[in-house]
């Protein structure tokens, strides 16, 4: 199993933050190679979702369940079938911004490559997880001030506006 992490600071309110990421539909603005999250069902912990991924020009199907989360804090989405992967969100207050680390454990679905494919495949995926909290990161501060997202206050932290 293959691990990758990247972290970043984001100057936006941690709980924002949390529910941006906390939103499995918001997937396909900042994972790059995400082409479709659906059939999202529930909140918090045991929320499940299907999704499609492009790796290596392949398409793959799976599924995924939140096998752990604590608001504001921690989640762990753990993925069954296409690709076996533990993505845990990490964040917390630092100096008035938010620190959000994502940590991806995954297994490269395409052993029959060879090694010299597979790292190249870990070395692209490394480079996708800083991609990814980079896009959080723009996603959570550009696109909130210049109002695509409204901030209701009681309710998700992130939704379209018309």
């Amino acid at each position: 199993m293959e691990t990758t992490r990247a972290s970043i600071l984001i100057h936006r309110p941690l709980k924002c933050v949390f529910e941006y990421v906390d939103d499995p539909l918001q997937a396909t603005e900042w994972l790059p190679n995400m082409i479709e999250v659906r059939n999202v069902v529930g909140e918090g912990p045991g929320q499940q979702f299907a999704w499609s991924y492009r790796m290596a020009g392949l398409i793959f199907d799976g599924e995924s369940v939140v096998i752990d989360h604590v608001p504001s804090a921690r989640r762990v989405v753990q993925t069954i079938g296409g690709i076996q992967s533990t993505q845990t969100f990490e964040l917390e207050p630092v100096d008035g911004v938010t620190k959000l680390t994502l940590e991806v454990a995954y297994t490269v679905p395409l052993a029959f490559l060879g090694n010299v494919a597979e790292r190249m495949i870990v070395a692209h995926n490394a480079a996708q997880v800083v991609t990814a909290v980079e896009n959080i990161k723009r996603c959570c501060e550009e696109l909130m001030e210049s109002g695509v997202y409204d901030v209701p206050m009681g309710a998700r932290a992130f939704t379209r506006s018309s």
